[in-house]
Parts: C-alpha cells; sequence; structure tokens
C-alpha cells in the first residue's frame, strides 16, 4: 500500500514538473489588453483649433522626452468632457490634463476618489477638486492690461 501511494505521489510531481517545462519553453504568455492600456495620460482638448494642436504637439514633444505617452482626445462640445473623464480612468488613465470649467466636475471627483490626478490648464475652477493648474491669473491679468493700456495711453486718453 506504501508503494502504490508512493508511486502515485511520484507521478504527480513528475507531471507538475513536466506542465512547468512545457509553459516555460512552449507557451508565451501574453499581457493582459485593456482599452488604451498604452497610454499613460489623456490630454483632452476642444474641437480641432490650431491652438489646441499647438499645445497638443507641445504634450507629444514631452512625451518624447519623458518617456511617457499621452492620448489626445478632441471634444467638440462641454458637455460631454464628464464622459471623456471617466473614459479615461476606467481606460486606466495614470493622469488627466484638461482646461478648466466647471464642466464634468462630478467625473472629475470620480476620478480624484480613484486616485486618478486632474491637471488644469487655460482656465481655473476651485471648486473641482483638480490637483493642480498650470496658467494665468485671469483676474490679474486684466488688471496687468488694463494698467499698461492707462499707461501707453498717458494724457491723451478720456
Amino acid at each position: 500500500m506504501k508503494r502504490k501511494i508512493f508511486m502515485i505521489l511520484f507521478m504527480v510531481c513528475i507531471l507538475l514538473v513536466a506542465a512547468d517545462v512545457i509553459r516555460l519553453f512552449f507557451m508565451k504568455e501574453k499581457e493582459p489588453e485593456t482599452a488604451h492600456s498604452q497610454y499613460q495620460y489623456v490630454f483632452l482638448a476642444h474641437k480641432k483649433e490650431k491652438f489646441w494642436l499647438d499645445v497638443a504637439s507641445g504634450v507629444k514633444e514631452a512625451d518624447r522626452e519623458m518617456g511617457s505617452d499621452t492620448l489626445l482626445v478632441q471634444y467638440k462640445d462641454f458637455a460631454s468632457v464628464g464622459s471623456y473623464v471617466r473614459d479615461a480612468v476606467l481606460s486606466g488613465a495614470k493622469g488627466i490634463i484638461m482646461q478648466g470649467n466647471e464642466w464634468g466636475n462630478e467625473a472629475i471627483k470620480e476620478a480624484k476618489l480613484a486616485g486618478v490626478p486632474i491637471l488644469f490648464y487655460d482656465g481655473d475652477y476651485l471648486e473641482s477638486g483638480r490637483t493642480a493648474y498650470i496658467g494665468n491669473d485671469n483676474v490679474e491679468l486684466g488688471r496687468m492690461a488694463a494698467r499698461a493700456l492707462i499707461d501707453a495711453m498717458g494724457e491723451a486718453g478720456e
């Protein structure tokens, strides 16, 4: 009886070793595939306007320099921003770069809860919960423009 149990255990061990050898030498493991899994970041831009295409080319240049990969997504109306933010989160984006505005606030908060940072550019909206903002203080920019105009006009202005 002991000999029979020993033989069964011995055969099981041989089968396990053989299965490992076959897996190592003959089967290539596939990497998991997800939608846009090659993209680390998503850049949301409004329409195909030259300004945003120029900004997007700067993002692509930074990708080359830093070894990252950013997907450019262009939307036509601000009401669709929330769905694009959600899609980016579901696709596994490590970060989202987008124009700051009040559209998509709930989706932005959901992204933040999922651990996906949101960087605003060109406009800020603090209530959104965004992670960071790159751009001007538009109110201060207006003051500076008004002062420069007054200075340029000198006494000639009314």
